[in-house]
């Protein structure tokens, strides 16, 4: 029988910086979209989850974000052509990027690009929810 974990609870000033806020969660792995909807949900954001690029510059074009998380490697625009073209749009959306495969080079080029938040998958989930807080928090603070 297999168990199913809880989300760790987050300390209530973490879920009030969630509470309203919107995240774009572009990813093509349907387990990685399931998590990384419950973890952001269990703390307040409202999530929205698309399987590829392409969708999530749609998204970002009709919709408003507080927030972006996406994978590198996703089907149509990759994680950095989609940090690309969002910048091109609004400089001050935060940008979270997970990759499996983190490398100086490709951590250069989304830091030139402006990412708000870069991370190693598989990502722990505590960890995925204070790098999204952290992002929200300092777009709030600009």
């Amino acid at each position: 029988m297999s168990q199913h974990h809880r989300p760790t609870p987050l300390p209530i000033d973490d879920e009030r910086s969630a509470a309203g806020k919107r995240v774009l969660v572009v990813e093509d792995g349907e387990a990685a979209q399931f998590a990384a909807q419950r973890l952001l949900e269990a703390i307040g954001f409202e999530v929205e989850v698309v399987s590829d690029g392409g969708a999530g510059l749609r998204a970002i074009t009709t919709s408003r974000f507080d927030v972006v998380l996406s994978d590198l490697k996703v089907s149509g625009l990759d994680g950095i052509a989609l940090l690309r073209a969002v910048r091109s749009q609004s400089a001050d959306l935060p940008f979270v990027l997970m990759t499996d495969q983190l490398s100086a080079q490709l951590a250069l080029q989304a830091i030139e690009l402006g990412v708000t938040g870069l991370l190693r998958k598989p990502v722990p989930g505590q960890q995925l929810q204070r790098a999204v807080l952290k992002a929200v928090r300092q777009r709030d603070v600009i």
